[in-house]
């Protein structure tokens, strides 16, 4: 009911009769309104967004309430939702993450580090289950890698680059530069060595070598293998 004073209008919108009839209008007019209201947000997209805003603003909490309820409800439909959208946008996603890992490496290292300090024993759980549950899987994948990084540095034919031991039990990577304590303090013991190799596409300054030449090399104050040495002195007789 059209009214020229508003405060009338208002009057008559809160009273029974007005209350009785707007329903009745509503419930016999339901598609006009669905098309009005989608006409009138396509419209007023901002001033919508506006709305929504001052809404949970003023009721966060009952807000926070109802969705924790609705999680709760529907968290299976929200984790086949959440996979769905993740197979249908992984492209997208790979390139939107690389470029924030870029741009935020610092806060990104801080994070991890304060969260490895709070959670250090839930972690370490986390990883022996995970050790039990892939022991062979991870075995397999530590030996492919191993045999990549010797086949690299001894051109497909595995031995010690001293004395030419074949066997690979007895074959480890050896710095040739005797350089390994700087990685070492860096924290990149004999485990992750391999890998590190492997992410940084196999740099220089790897040989492979058997644990007594690469022992004896190190022990030895001039950085040579006894086995080098005694030839060296053969030749000199000789």
């Amino acid at each position: 009911m059209p009214y020229k004073n508003p405060e009338d209008e208002i009057k008559w919108r809160t009273s029974d009769f007005g209350r009785k009839w707007i329903k009745e209008w509503n419930l016999k007019n339901k598609e006009k309104l669905r098309e009005y209201y989608k006409r009138w947000e396509i419209e007023n997209k901002e001033k919508r967004k506006e709305q929504h805003q001052e809404r949970y603003k003023k009721n966060k909490e009952h807000h926070k309430k109802i969705g924790k309820i609705w999680r709760e409800q529907n968290k299976e439909k929200i984790r086949d939702h959440g996979k769905k959208w993740r197979n249908e946008n992984k492209e997208n996603i790979a390139i939107k993450s690389k470029i924030y890992r870029e741009k935020n490496k610092e806060i990104i290292k801080n994070k991890s580090k304060l969260y490895h300090l709070k959670n250090k024993e839930r972690q370490n759980k986390r990883v022996k289950l995970n050790y039990q549950k892939n022991k062979e899987k991870i075995k397999l994948n530590d030996i492919n890698d191993r045999m990549k990084v010797y086949n690299h540095y001894s051109n497909y034919n595995i031995k010690c680059n001293c004395c030419g031991e074949k066997h690979i039990d007895f074959l480890s990577i050896d710095h040739i530069d005797n350089n390994g304590y700087e990685q070492r303090k860096k924290g990149i013991s004999s485990k992750r060595l391999i890998k590190w190799i492997i992410k940084n596409n196999y740099p220089s300054g790897f040989q492979i070598s058997c644990m007594n030449c690469n022992h004896g090399r190190s022990r030895n104050p001039e950085r040579i293998c006894v086995h080098q040495k005694e030839l060296s002195e053969k030749i000199l007789k000789l």
